[in-house]
């Protein structure tokens, strides 16, 4: 049976318009039945039920953009994943009631059993936390050595020499503490019967922005 198929006998709630990929390849749509997951992957459609699930990863990045981006990463114990994904282009096609639409109703679908014994977290894949960690220390250590070849070849006691060693003091401390916030991004349990604001994407509270943008 199609996910086509099965969304015919759900209510409109329980199917959710959102991009899909994973172990099976890529899609679009996904559908919460009483007991299992539903959604249609590149040559076939996919169903796991939620006694299958061992691991639920969120995330929202709201920095590396203007607007906000979020995934849902679901492992399943057979070792497949399906990762649901928050496409943002403009604030006009911003699935944001969709994607929390989804997970809200997908931790609501649960049973107790299941929500104690999946895990629940919140944070950045283990390839983008590396990544930031990466790139922190990549600029500390610039900073420092610039740092140290100033010192050692005399810029420091030139004229604005020790100007030139403030500056680079600030950039090291921003670089300490940005490497300090990626060591510590890594992904954080939550308890999915009292979401955390952080790990859903925030409403737009401005109307008028979105109209103005989308027009």
């Amino acid at each position: 049976m199609s996910a086509s198929d099965h969304a015919a006998s759900k209510t409109e709630r329980d199917v959710f318009d959102l991009h899909t990929s994973g172990t099976r390849g890529r899609g679009r749509g996904i559908i919460i039945e009483d007991a299992a997951l539903a959604w249609q992957c590149e040559e076939q459609p996919c169903r796991r039920t939620f006694d299958d699930i061992t691991t639920v990863r969120i995330w929202v990045d709201l920095v590396a953009g203007d607007l906000p981006a979020a995934d849902c990463d679901i492992s399943f114990a057979n070792g497949e994943r399906l990762r649901l994904m928050m496409v943002v282009r403009t604030w006009k096609d911003m699935k944001y009631a969709e994607y929390r639409g989804f997970v809200l109703t997908f931790f609501e679908q649960l049973d107790p059993a299941q929500r104690a014994r999946i895990i629940f977290c919140a944070g950045p894949s283990a390839p983008i936390r590396a990544w930031w960690i990466i790139i922190s220390a990549g600029c500390l250590a610039m900073v420092l050595g610039v740092m140290v070849f100033g010192v050692f070849s005399g810029w420091v006691g030139q004229e604005d020499g020790w100007l030139f060693l403030s500056v680079f003091v600030l950039l090291a401390v921003a670089m300490v503490v940005l490497f300090v916030l990626a060591l510590k991004s890594g992904p954080r349990t939550f308890d999915p019967t009292a979401v955390p604001s952080r790990v859903l994407p925030p409403v737009p509270d401005d109307a008028g922005r979105t109209t103005h943008l989308a027009s």
